[in-house]
């Protein structure tokens, strides 16, 4: 991924204008967020908020162009890290990425463990999902 050069003012903008919201941000994403995570069949009726072109909050981490809320991040590398050594299962219900956890090697899977941290302690990553999709800061 390579990200524009306005990401980084975008990413300040997001932590001047929200980052300071109670705590419950637990990053900022450039992904467009589309992914319904729900195991069951009843995610093709599920969609992902546009939220008229406002930023939003979604209990999901986005991977591409993350930046985390320092503080959050720093707790969670000793929360992941004593979890890790503890084999926690980081399973949350009803997620198709738990499924995915699952299978693959678990301590190279931080998302998922990111995942759970949040549900945990009610964080979510704030988004933005713009009405023109051909606009983006990271491709």
């Amino acid at each position: 991924v390579t990200v524009s050069p306005l990401w980084y003012r975008w990413v300040n903008g997001a932590y001047d204008a929200y980052g300071h919201d109670g705590g419950r941000i637990a990053g900022f994403s450039l992904q467009r967020q589309d992914l319904v995570p729900l195991a069951s069949k009843t995610r093709t009726s599920v969609r992902v908020p546009t939220n008229d072109n406002e930023p939003f909050l979604y209990s999901l981490v986005g991977s591409i162009g993350f930046a985390p809320n320092a503080r959050v991040w720093r707790n969670f590398l000793d929360w992941a890290e004593c979890a890790i050594d503890n084999d926690v299962d980081v399973s949350v219900d009803g997620l198709v990425t738990s499924t995915w956890w699952k299978h693959l090697d678990k301590r190279g899977m931080w998302t998922q463990h990111f995942i759970y941290y949040m549900n945990r302690l009610g964080l979510g990553c704030l988004y933005h999902f713009p009405k023109d999709a051909r606009k983006a800061l990271g491709v």
